[in-house]
């Protein structure tokens, strides 16, 4: 390897597993605290939306157009259908026992399906963060190191839209950072492979394919998952507090970070 691989691969590491630190929110909130649920499931619900229509798509759209600057926001929005049918998919995937139909308490099993599909949802998104973050510190440090800064803030809470579902969903806080910990690892995982196998064919078109993809997986998950489960709990006013604090605080993020 080369002397600036590893400065690389070490953001990417720390970037990823970032979202282990949104997890210990979750070890330190008390189970029954049915306010506090509706506000995280919100916040989380607010992050994502945010995270996908004002950073991810615009994204896209800006590197698909450079090869197709007539349909490249056309292609952005085939893309982002494709992320949310994707993410039915792994939807209907998840094993019966622990899905949303035939009846199951949205308290206990069903949590536990929200948690796991977002960890899923979260491993996607960022396996090609952890590619850009790698491009860029690997090319400049010093640019490396502030994107670095940015997919880490935002990974935080990323780290409680998995954790929160699942530790509500079983009790256990082990399991719940675990998953949230386990979903930062595809960042170091994509830089590794962004050294090994993909640099030669990455460009901006692909790459903006996998941004918009993302996107969608985020959007059916917010919309489909976490907005609804923040209403359940009969704490209407948490909800919308947790949805309006989660969307200024991602753009009090990527604002402060420049993307």
């Amino acid at each position: 390897m080369t002397s600036g691989v590893l400065p690389a691969l070490l953001l990417s590491t720390i970037a990823g597993l970032s979202t282990a630190i949104g997890s210990l929110i979750a070890l330190f909130s008390k189970k029954n605290d049915t306010r506090f649920m509706s506000a995280a499931l919100g916040f989380s619900a607010g992050v994502m939306i945010t995270v996908s229509f004002a950073e991810l798509l615009p994204e896209a759209q800006k590197n698909i157009s450079v090869s197709n600057p007539r349909y490249g926001p056309a292609i952005s929005l085939c893309f982002l259908a494709t992320g949310v049918a994707l993410a039915a998919i792994i939807d209907m995937l998840i094993p019966s026992d622990i899905g949303i139909s035939g009846g199951i308490d949205r308290s206990g099993a069903s949590l536990l399906h929200m948690g796991v599909v977002t960890a899923i949802a979260i491993t996607v998104h960022n396996f090609p963060e952890g590619i850009a973050t790698f491009m860029a510190g690997y090319s400049d440090i010093k640019i490396g190191l502030p994107v670095a800064l940015s997919i880490a803030m935002h990974n935080i809470p990323e780290g409680v839209a998995v954790s929160v579902p699942i530790y509500f969903g079983t009790g256990k806080r082990g399991k719940a950072f675990l998953y949230s910990a386990a979903s930062g690892l595809s960042e170091p995982l994509g830089a590794l492979i962004a050294y090994l196998c993909l640099a030669p064919f990455l460009n901006t078109s692909s790459l903006g394919g996998v941004f918009a993809v993302v996107a969608g997986i985020m959007v059916y998950i917010a919309f489909g998952e976490l907005v609804p489960a923040s209403e359940r709990y009969k704490r209407p006013r948490a909800a919308v507090v947790g949805i309006v604090m989660g969307t200024l605080f991602m753009l009090f993020i990527l604002t402060a970070s420049g993307t």
